[in-house]
């Protein structure tokens, strides 16, 4: 352990002690003057250092003098935003099971026909599968994947799932749409 540390919690003076050993965490805080301490321990964390669990014991002690804790992540806006990419990435699995079935039913045909409307819509499904994630990550969120895979799990795995979805949706769709059009056009 470290040595202890004075700051305050909900306007009051406290004192703080953290430290880690083998992955296991531990912080103490005493409020002096509301005559109280708490402890706050982890078993096998596998977050760096002691941050997490000294911050669970912070919190512990606004909520016993009475201070509302901040809104958590994920809450507003971004709760919206994070249910907006994983029901796109729950609508993606939904039409590649689809596709995945129209595909076996039209005998699992290997080959793309090179038709304009067929190759177009392959075109637009593939662009949309690369671009939808690029541009949510690199300009409306400005932020690096790794960072928002730690800052906000569920967007930044939505950002990595969609286009593992899309790819075979938009292949399997250009495959039973080819088979769908070279057996309305078996002279050609």
């Amino acid at each position: 352990p470290g040595p202890w540390r004075e700051g305050r919690v909900a306007g009051r003076r406290s004192l703080e002690l953290t430290g880690s050993l083998g992955g296991n965490q531990a912080a103490f805080l005493l409020v002096p003057e509301a005559g109280f301490g708490v402890a706050a321990l982890a078993a096998r964390t596998s977050l760096p250092g002691p941050a997490p669990v000294a911050e669970a014991a912070r919190d512990a002690a606004r909520l016993a003098l009475g201070e509302a804790l901040p809104a958590p992540p994920g809450t507003g806006r971004s709760a919206r935003v994070h249910a907006a990419a994983i029901g796109l990435v729950l609508l993606q699995a939904v039409l590649l099971a689809a596709w995945v079935r129209a595909w076996r039913r039209e005998a699992r045909p290997r080959a793309i026909a090179h038709t304009p409307s067929v190759l177009s819509r392959l075109v637009a499904d593939l662009t949309v599968a690369a671009a939808l994630p690029l541009v949510t990550v690199l300009v409306w969120l400005d932020t690096p994947l790794p960072r928002l895979l730690g800052e906000a799990p569920p967007l930044g795995w939505a950002v990595l799932l969609f286009p593992l979805l899309a790819v075979p949706t938009a292949v399997l769709r250009a495959a039973a749409t080819s088979e769908r059009w070279r057996r309305a056009h078996p002279d050609v």
